[in-house]
């Protein structure tokens, strides 16, 4: 199995992941649904294998941010905890919300997310692995679309009809492990599972 992916460990390796986190994030997000329903099903079957992908997760955070330029070098090397004022707010991500490879198909309470709760608030906090690109490719006239591997052909498809959800990450997330952490590529991350996401509007 890890040959199968041995092309993009190593591209992860070469946007600075270590090859222990780049081998346990390809091969853990594999089986990201798996681990996804157990979270939601308070089952701790998958409980090492959640804190192992988030680990390996966060562990690149510093390295992916600086490579890609996201943020700056001092984001993290303030001695005192505080913000830098220079830091840099992450590129916007997107995903679909609905259908195949959606985002309801890994965390159905995504189909809720625009209603608010007793306080007020809209949005959830996902027990996904969360996926998001800006590829020129996923955009086109006729709609979203999104990498497949068919028959070991990668290929664009379309999601068909549905709404995209596009992702903001600021300034606080990156500290407390809630901002996109680029993967393989500068256009493609993801957000650890236990992610709060909040709706801030509906275009």
């Amino acid at each position: 199995m890890k040959h199968n992916f041995a092309p993009r460990i190593e591209a992860l390796m070469a946007r600075g992941w270590p090859r222990g986190d780049a081998v346990t994030f390809k091969l853990l997000s594999t089986v990201a649904a798996a681990i996804s329903r157990a979270i939601r099903e308070r089952d701790p079957r998958y409980a090492a294998s959640t804190y192992a992908l988030r680990e390996a997760i966060s562990n690149a955070v510093p390295r992916a941010a600086i490579l890609s330029k996201r943020l700056s070098p001092d984001f993290f090397a303030s001695a005192d905890g505080s913000q830098p004022h220079n830091a840099q707010v992450a590129d916007r991500l997107y995903w679909h919300r609905l259908g195949q490879f959606s985002l309801t198909e890994e965390e159905p309470r995504w189909a809720e997310v625009e209603e608010a709760d007793n306080k007020g608030f809209c949005g959830l906090t996902c027990a996904a692995l969360v996926r998001g690109t800006r590829e020129t490719r996923a955009f086109s006239t006729e709609g979203f679309h999104v990498k497949v591997n068919r028959n070991g052909e990668e290929r664009y498809e379309s999601v068909g009809d549905s709404d995209i959800v596009c992702f903001e990450s600021a300034h606080a997330d990156w500290e407390h492990g809630h901002g996109a952490i680029l993967t393989d590529s500068a256009e493609r991350g993801v957000f650890p599972p236990h992610t709060l996401f909040r709706l801030k509007g509906i275009a």
